[in-house]
């Protein structure tokens, strides 16, 4: 079976070869041989906006729209793609809307998975401290959300229409669900794609700052992501292009585009 041929680029840094400057950390491309079979498509909080009212749109509504547009225009194909191949498609939203697809969720919740650790207690800062400063960043960051405005946010958001998982595909809701998973289908790369970039893309479980960590290599679809900016980010989506580029220099992932994924996808598949 045909390895999966991908352009990536990655960041150069602190090399013999490359004067230690700033100025010389640039970024580079090259080609990895990602094996077929070794090899998961993975799709983080492609939630479907659409039927929440606008005050109540995750992000914002620009943010919305703008993560509604790249799902059409390039994680769409490029979903086809890996599903043309053959590739492990593993979808990872909250648990609140994995639940809502149970025909698919069942899947992994009949894994034989172990429970996560305990978060660690410490006794400092004191219980009541902690619980005071989490109270008052969550009201800075949502201070005008009602509670039916939360209820609808967690009951009613749905996976958009052009990514929800069809038969066969994964759906977790948990970490060890996707190590699990990973284990069983002897996948060690993983592509990921979805939002928001600063975020969950980032920290959700089984998202990449976890994966990465535990030592899979990773590849982000830097077209098929985009990250919550702010009123001095917006114009230039400056978060967006930090975070991909942080991505690189961290080494938590090489980036591509889904134009060369999809490239990939297609040179890699049997002739008929």
């Amino acid at each position: 079976m045909a390895n999966l041929q991908l352009k990536v680029r990655h960041r150069l840094m602190m090399k013999a070869s490359n004067p230690n400057h700033e100025a010389n950390f640039h970024s580079a491309e090259k080609t990895i041989s990602l094996p077929m079979t070794e090899t998961g498509f993975v799709l983080v909080d492609m939630w479907d906006a659409s039927g929440l009212p606008e005050e109540i749109h995750p992000g914002g509504t620009s943010f919305c729209e703008r993560a509604a547009r790249i799902t059409e225009e390039a994680i769409k194909p490029s979903l086809e793609a890996a599903r043309a191949l053959g590739l492990t498609v593993i979808h990872a939203p909250t648990v609140n809307v994995s639940e809502k697809y149970p025909q698919h969720y069942r899947r992994a919740l009949e894994l034989e998975v172990d429970q996560p650790p305990a978060p660690i207690q410490r006794d400092w800062p004191p219980a009541q401290v902690q619980a005071a400063w989490n109270q008052e960043m969550w009201e800075a960051r949502y201070a005008d959300y009602s509670d039916e405005e939360q209820r609808i946010m967690r009951d009613e958001t749905r996976i958009i229409k052009q990514a929800e998982p069809v038969d066969g595909e994964w759906l977790i809701g948990t970490g060890e669900h996707m190590h699990a998973i990973c284990r069983l289908e002897g996948l060690l790369n993983l592509i990921y794609v979805g939002f928001a970039t600063n975020m969950c893309l980032l920290f959700k479980p089984g998202a990449l700052w976890e994966m990465s960590r535990a030592g899979y290599r990773c590849v982000v679809l830097r077209d098929c992501t985009t990250g919550v900016e702010n009123a001095e980010t917006y114009d230039g989506l400056d978060i967006t292009r930090a975070f991909v580029d942080w991505f690189e220099m961290h080494a938590l992932a090489y980036t591509a585009l889904s134009e060369d994924f999809i490239q990939a996808c297609e040179a890699a598949r049997p002739a008929d």
